[in-house]
């Protein structure tokens, strides 16, 4: 087994308290400190990584009876989008969606893709320019 030196645990503290805010949208530093077994400096840095990214935002604070109220994080799926391009004889399908999985654009080309000697990039890269040009 591969031993982990510092940047990998911070990568994989910061996923670990990525994939928590998404499924627990409102959570606070405390609460994904206390889930994760993880001290407080060390959710606060990773935090502050996710904040600067802007893959997670800071959204008001949750009500408490005693001390500071603590600040609600949530997931910010919006930020990004993903584009997925299916290439067949006949058609190209393609689509665009944000982190949440929300679909924003789906469109199916029916354009017969001819293929030419090139590098695989390029041809690839053409096919893509192509159908985004098309939508």
């Amino acid at each position: 087994m591969k031993a982990l030196n510092p940047t990998d645990i911070g990568d994989q503290n910061k996923l670990s308290i990525l994939k928590i805010i998404k499924e627990n949208d409102g959570i606070s530093r405390q609460e994904i400190s206390k889930r994760l077994n993880l001290s407080a400096p060390a959710v606060s840095k990773n935090i502050a990584a996710l904040l600067e990214t802007k893959i997670i935002r800071e959204a008001g604070t949750d009500e408490t009876s005693m001390g500071r109220k603590p600040i609600q994080l949530k997931y910010n799926g919006s930020i990004m989008y993903v584009i997925s391009i299916e290439m067949m004889p006949q058609a190209v399908r393609g689509g665009i969606a944000d982190l949440y999985g929300n679909e924003i654009i789906q469109m199916l080309v029916n354009k017969r893709i001819i293929i030419r000697r090139a590098s695989r990039l390029t041809l690839y890269w053409d096919i893509f320019k192509d159908y985004v040009f098309y939508i």
